[in-house]
């Protein structure tokens, strides 16, 4: 997995060994870097983030929470020991979970009149530092959650619900035997019942292949003004196992 030396640097308000030093104390002490990239003014570091680890390590802030104990440096900040303010739920909004075994934990917000369109400069060096290409501000939001924190999101367009008057509903599943799914990018998939699929709650009909990848009947488009952001946890063990088929 990629890191960016700058993106790290804001946890630390002392200055980092230089990129070749910290790259060295992660080979004998952590982790092995496969390569050190320099762009810039900035560098980036390939980093093989051993199968033990992963539930720590997947993000800037677990790295830097390592280069920490390596260095002695301490943190700064800590994303996860702010306070945020606390959401409202939405009137007839509801998440529900049919299969606890596959997503022990499924949680979603929703959020209206938002704007589609560029992210600031920042966002985008930042997503281009580690590999991804900015889209638009939305779903450049949910991945530099995912890069910044571990957490994986997504964004459904909430208007592209079924609705019973106010009520909107998003739940997980697994899958019907031989049910279909087109996939962002316009790929078709056969499900089987060993996968889980993300749902509209009332249509019951899929929109993204948990954890995998998000579906088309919920996509974002430029006019997109409510949202959905889903945040869930999907049993690693039961998404080893998990099949799809291209059609």
């Amino acid at each position: 997995m990629r890191f960016s030396y700058h993106w790290l640097q804001t946890y630390f308000d002392e200055k980092l060994p230089e990129p070749k030093k910290l790259a060295e104390l992660f080979t004998f002490h952590s982790f092995e870097v496969e390569e050190v990239i320099t762009e810039g003014d900035d560098a980036t570091f390939e980093i093989a983030i051993l199968p033990n680890r992963r539930h720590d390590c997947l993000s800037h802030r677990g790295i830097a929470r390592e280069i920490s104990v390596l260095t002695g440096i301490p943190l700064a900040r800590d994303p996860f020991r702010e306070k945020v303010p606390v959401w409202n739920t939405a009137k007839g909004f509801t998440a529900m979970v049919g299969d606890l075994e596959g997503c022990p934990r499924y949680m979603a917000a929703y959020m209206h009149g938002v704007s589609v369109g560029e992210s600031p400069d920042w966002l985008k060096e930042r997503l281009r530092a580690v590999g991804q290409k900015p889209i638009n501000n939305i779903v450049d939001a949910t991945n530099y959650v995912m890069f910044e924190l571990g957490q994986p999101l997504h964004a459904f367009d909430a208007e592209k619900f079924a609705g019973e008057g106010d009520t909107i509903k998003v739940g997980v599943r697994s899958a019907k035997e031989g049910e279909p799914i087109t996939v962002l990018g316009g790929a078709e998939y056969i499900l089987n019942k060993n996968d889980l699929v993300i749902i509209d709650g009332i249509s019951d009909s899929p929109l993204g292949i948990a954890g995998i990848k998000g579906g088309t009947a919920g996509e974002m488009t430029p006019h997109t003004k409510n949202i959905i952001i889903e945040s869930a946890n999907f049993n690693s063990a039961w998404a080893s196992h998990g099949r799809v088929s291209s059609v």
